[in-house]
């Protein structure tokens, strides 16, 4: 079958004009159609699809007056058009790439999210622990539940520690400045809570940038991802 196919292919070309030596058949313009071509119009349709649709839109479209087959021989810059199949699939292939690219980004930033929030729960135990034993040390010095409310709302007012608690980046100096202020088991708190704050800041800030940082590049990856060759492909 490909034997006949390849000699009528042959006794075709013979009555090809201006160049076009070749027969090719197209597989994605107009499936099983034969078309007057000359070798590199035949080398670049052999580069899939991107290089047919070129071949035929720069082609001359005639038709042969003894084959009736379509005609490509008006075709200029050759060499732009074998540049053109290389830029289609290097697009493509930059395409597949931003998209992959974008996927991981995506991840990284659920990922850093993730994070944030079990830093969270880790936080909450600590400040669980470090008011356990602060009350612990309290009863062990004989205090009543009064005065140590007192006793820490006073520090807590002349620290600024009431007026950063809404307020999470302050609140680690903050609890630095109610142990400076305080005397014994309320300066050992603070010094407890400035560390735990202090960490939890610091860490947060570090995952903070890599949201950031990958929505900045989600962004330009966005864009090549999208991005279309010569604006039609």
């Amino acid at each position: 079958m490909s034997y006949k196919k390849t000699l009528a292919q042959n006794h075709l070309s013979k009555y090809g004009r201006f160049g076009d030596t070749e027969m090719a058949e197209s597989k994605y313009v107009s499936p099983g159609s034969l078309w007057h071509v000359n070798e590199k119009e035949k080398a670049l349709m052999n580069r899939g699809e991107g290089g047919e649709r070129i071949v035929d839109a720069l082609g001359s479209g005639t038709f042969n007056p003894v084959t009736g087959k379509e005609e490509k021989w008006i075709f200029t810059a050759l060499s732009v058009g074998l540049g053109l199949a290389q830029g289609i699939q290097g697009a493509g292939a930059s395409r597949d790439q931003a998209r992959a690219e974008r996927k991981l980004e995506q991840e990284k930033i659920k990922g850093a999210h993730d994070a944030i929030e079990a830093l969270g729960d880790v936080k909450q135990s600590q400040v669980k622990t470090a008011f356990s034993q602060f009350g612990e040390a309290s009863k062990s010095a004989g205090l009543e539940k009064e005065q140590i409310t007192e006793s820490f709302e006073s520090a807590a007012k002349k620290s600024g520690l009431v007026t950063a608690a809404g307020l999470e980046q302050k609140k680690s100096g903050a609890w630095n400045q109610f142990a400076m202020k305080s005397k014994g088991i309320y300066s050992k708190l603070g010094e407890t809570m400035g560390k735990i704050e202090g960490f939890m800041e610091g860490e947060v800030t570090k995952l903070q940038d890599v949201i950031k940082s990958s929505r900045t590049r989600i962004g330009l990856l966005n864009k090549q991802a999208d991005k279309k060759f010569l604006g039609i492909w």
